[in-house]
């Protein structure tokens, strides 16, 4: 993944947490925390997350808190990869770094963190100003992308091209002229123009810089321009941004060239990621450049290999299993159901909840899976509502389900007179939305916690990937 191509509203709308507001700044710091630094970690963190003997681990984990700041930042990031990620622990080993390294990456990145929700342009240019005093050796790539980013929304270009001129990676470039090109297509192409260079070739995304330089040109209807970067930014890497994949594929259609399209086309579908238009431009190409070949064993086949794909990508993510806790709770009509009814089944968990806009955005692919299985009595879907915000809760979820025409089946986790939700609690779930995988024996084969806003279609097939992998343990 590369951060330079994320926004904050990508990032933040994957999962949503209620009664734990403070821990935001924290939240975004330790999801991005190791996009920004320390890639070098990646072995140490991988050990122990392979390590099986229990106290080995531990003993790894207590000398690695009282070790230097590259300890430390391995401990986020393995944290970061549990299943539930333990935000409060994930809290105090920042603290813990922050104390004993004041002017370290992570107390740096920290305040990186600031500047995604820091709109005022004073108070930006006076953070900066500190944070230069405190770290003067520091990256600020990272911080100079994100005010030339919010001057772009404030329509300041003059302060846009400012930020933008200090940028040094080329995916920062790319990002911010992609961005700008929105605005004004003629400035942007200037500033982009000025990086493509024979100097830059060889340096990382140069691929992503000419594939934006030929959309900005595209805007302007330079098409042989543009057609010509597209295909450099081709040979450079083989291109899966959906951006590029969208202006180019336009830009070929128009040409005829159909046999382009497929090459184009064929792997970003494998991989799920052409829009509904960009899948049917791919099928109408296959028609075109082999009118004699039948169209639907063609699709057929890719769609046989897309599936191969997802359930690879699922058993990567498959965990050991551990014990699923048992809980008791009650359906919309009030009956009393417990994991022993349904013991010896495939169990498939949603918590969500109405104020939940991810959650939300996630269910129609979970009826698709759902609709899948509706005649298969070895796989139950529970849609459990939890972390209410209101007083009539059942209703209002009941009442939302049937609004949108999900014919789930509901059940409320409400607070108890301690208000806590206890099923959400022996499940350790503290974002929403949070699903559960549980296989036939009781033991949790995957925790998929957010939402990744994916087609609904490519979310379905990694449920049911999942499904299938958990009926098989």
């Amino acid at each position: 993944m590369n951060f330079h191509s994320l926004s904050i509203n990508t990032i933040s709308t994957q999962f949503q947490i209620k009664n734990h507001r403070t821990l935001y700044p924290l939240l975004l710091v330790l999801i991005l925390f190791p996009l920004l630094s320390f890639a070098q970690l990646d072995p140490l963190v991988e050990s122990l997350l392979k390590q099986k003997d229990q106290g080995k681990l531990q003993h790894q984990v207590i000398q690695l808190e009282k070790g230097s700041e590259t300890d430390i930042s391995a401990l986020i990031s393995y944290y970061n990869q549990q299943p539930n990620r333990p935000y409060r622990k994930l809290d105090s080993l920042q603290n813990i770094a922050i104390q004993k390294f004041p002017f370290g990456q992570i107390a740096f990145n920290k305040i990186t963190g600031r500047f995604f929700s820091l709109k005022d342009e004073a108070k930006q240019d006076s953070l900066l100003l500190t944070t230069k005093r405190d770290f003067p050796n520091m990256d600020y790539d990272e911080i100079n992308r994100l005010i030339a980013y919010n001057a772009l929304l404030a329509k300041n270009f003059t302060r846009t091209k400012t930020y933008a001129n200090r940028l040094n990676s080329l995916s920062s470039v790319a990002f911010i002229g992609s961005s700008w090109a929105k605005a004004d297509s003629v400035s942007a192409e200037q500033y982009v123009r000025a990086y493509i260079k024979e100097e830059n070739k060889n340096k990382k995304d140069y691929d992503y810089l000419l594939g934006v330089y030929g959309s900005i040109l595209f805007s302007l209807g330079e098409e042989d321009k543009a057609l010509e970067y597209g295909r450099l930014a081709i040979e450079a890497k083989k291109q899966m941004r959906l951006p590029f994949l969208t202006y180019y594929s336009q830009l070929l259609e128009k040409k005829k060239r159909y046999p382009d399209l497929l090459e184009l086309l064929e792997e970003p579908y494998i991989q799920g990621i052409l829009t509904p238009k960009l899948e049917e431009l791919l099928f109408l190409s296959y028609t075109k450049a082999n009118p004699l070949k039948n169209a639907e064993e063609y699709h057929s086949s890719l769609q046989k290999k897309a599936r191969a794909v997802v359930k690879a990508t699922m058993l990567k993510k498959m965990l050991p299993g551990y014990n699923a806790p048992a809980f008791t709770l009650k359906d919309a009509d009030g009956n009393t159901v417990s994991s022993k009814d349904l013991k010896g089944k495939v169990l498939v968990i949603d918590f969500w909840a109405t104020w939940c806009g991810p959650c939300i955005a996630a269910f129609p692919a979970m009826q698709l899976a759902l609709d899948s299985y509706k005649n298969n009595p070895d796989v139950k879907f529970l849609f459990i509502h939890t972390k209410e915000t209101s007083a009539n809760p059942t209703e209002e979820a009941r009442a939302f389900l049937k609004d949108k025409k999900y014919n789930f089946d509901l059940y409320m986790d409400i607070k108890d007179k301690s208000g806590v939700n206890q099923v959400a609690k022996a499940f350790e779930v503290t974002g929403i939305p949070a699903k559960f995988v549980i296989d036939k024996k009781g033991k949790v084969r995957f925790n998929i916690v957010g939402h990744m806003f994916l087609k609904d279609s490519v979310l379905a097939e990694e449920m049911k990937a999942a499904i299938e992998l958990a009926s098989l343990q």
